[in-house]
């Protein structure tokens, strides 16, 4: 944020319906979803169901970042003057990404803040930089509300691992800034585009062997 790299606006009307879909999702979803569901007449297990979907996802959200060219963050979504028309579409179209978003991350936890980023770039056009600082704060206030969620709905929590993965995630972001600001924005694109489909397919992967 001091670096003029969170755009507020833009974050708070993606993070509050993210807010909602991931609440819905926690509460009222995951606890009623049963162990193995039946889609068109076949049972699967409750993890496949869930992980091999969002996978997907992730490829075809990596695909449109490697290829996909960059265009300049449109103005409806800051205050910019623009006409209440563009205004209102940019905002309909950061509320409708953050509900779907919000709903992917409640039903696969974090892992759901990958998509943020693609969502912002792609979506709204934020420039890489403005996308990657924006997801932060979008994940922070996902993560929070997720894990209120999760209390109220009585999911018991592992402190421990979620400390140890704090400490070594706030470390791997301070290496991230330091060198993050050493890289061109059209690099970085393509290069969180191939990292997300090595992230899906080591995904797919392991739920293929542990099957």
């Amino acid at each position: 944020a001091r670096q003029g790299q969170v755009d507020l606006w833009s974050g708070l009307v993606f993070a509050i319906p993210s807010i909602a879909g991931m609440s819905l999702v926690r509460i009222l979803v995951m606890p009623t979803l049963p162990k193995r569901p039946t889609i068109f007449g076949a049972s699967f297990e409750r993890d496949l169901v869930i992980i091999v979907p969002f996978a997907i996802v992730m490829i075809l959200a990596a695909t449109a970042m490697i290829r996909k060219p960059h265009r300049p963050a449109p103005k409806k979504i800051a205050s910019s003057g623009k006409a209440r028309g563009n205004a209102l579409q940019g905002y309909l179209t950061a509320a409708l990404a953050g509900l779907v978003v919000g709903g992917m991350s409640g039903f696969v936890g974090a892992g759901g803040g990958f998509m943020v980023i693609p969502a912002l770039h792609l979506l709204l056009g934020l420039p890489m930089a403005a996308a990657v600082g924006t997801s932060l704060m979008v994940i922070a206030i996902n993560s929070s509300s997720g894990a209120i969620s999760d209390v109220v709905a009585g999911t018991h929590a592992d402190y421990a691992l979620a400390g140890l993965m704090s400490i070594l995630s706030l470390a791997g972001m301070a290496v991230g800034v330091h060198f993050g600001k050493r890289i061109d924005s059209n690099r970085l694109k393509p290069a969180f585009g191939y990292f997300l489909i090595f992230m899906a397919l080591t995904i797919l992967i392991k739920e293929a062997f542990a099957r």
